[in-house]
């Protein structure tokens, strides 16, 4: 199993299929939601969790949006989703305490975006590899690759260790 990240999909799957929550509800037990946002080429994917007690995470939605970062219409439906509600078990609205949005692909324009945003409800992450890497580190500053210049990253960039912040049960 070393090497391996997770469990086997189809063990996954008859979990989620034995789930007593529909998708897009919370659950009893989420107490906060966070949103992860992944910048691609031509979409952003996006996965909804509730985080309750004793580290138990609950996926409560997922999505896409089409169009890269920069384009006005995916920033437009973003906005929408970061202000979204979802019910919880009882019905009541829950709102998005933290977003954190993958700023390894298109940097520039994902960090732009974050700017509209206070660094308490979203901040721009990316992964660090290797078992050295801190489980989150602030990004201070950094090479600008086609200008050659150093650039001072604000108090909304992050690099996390994904090596050490997987859970001890996915590290074989």
């Amino acid at each position: 199993m070393r090497g391996e990240v997770g469990r086997p999909w189809e063990e996954l799957k008859a979990r989620a299929a034995e789930s007593h929550y529909q998708r897009g509800q919370v659950p009893k037990g989420a107490l906060v939601l966070t949103l992860g946002v992944d910048c691609q080429l031509d979409r952003i994917e996006w996965v909804l969790l509730g985080h309750g007690r004793q580290y138990r995470r609950y996926v409560v939605d997922y999505g896409t949006i089409g169009k890269h970062i920069a384009e006005p219409d995916c920033q437009r439906n973003l906005d929408l989703l970061l202000d979204r509600k979802w019910p919880n078990f009882r019905g009541r609205p829950m709102g998005i305490s933290l977003t954190a949005i993958d700023a390894n692909y298109s940097t520039d324009d994902v960090l732009a975006y974050a700017r509209r945003y206070a660094p308490s409800k979203l901040i721009a992450i990316r992964g660090a590899i290797g078992d050295g890497a801190p489980r989150i580190a602030k990004v201070h500053r950094e090479r600008n690759e086609k200008k050659g210049t150093i650039v001072t990253r604000s108090n909304r960039f992050y690099n996390i260790g994904v090596t050490r912040a997987l859970p001890r049960s996915c590290e074989g």
